[in-house]
């Protein structure tokens, strides 16, 4: 038996073979916070349809993006959006 590494992206749960291939794909990846993506939009319904009514769901730096955490975080804190 041989042991084998493997890298999972820090965002979503795909795993590679690699640590350049992972670091590449969190750069592009819709679930990091960093690239305004949908994967972690506040406006991404259930059925990853876009509730800002953005026609492509792979958007990368998307205009209308709002990061889910940051907004419930100040809501729970009572700021204003």
């Amino acid at each position: 038996m041989k042991e084998v590494i493997r890298y999972k992206c820090g965002y979503c749960k795909k795993v590679y073979a690699n640590k350049s291939m992972t670091k590449k794909h969190e750069s592009i990846c819709f679930y990091n916070p960093e690239n305004k993506g949908c994967g972690s939009c506040l406006y991404l319904q259930e059925d990853y349809s876009c509730f800002a009514k953005v026609d492509n769901k792979a958007v990368i730096d998307c205009l209308n993006y709002a990061n889910r955490d940051e907004v419930i975080e100040k809501l729970e804190r009572g700021d204003k959006l």
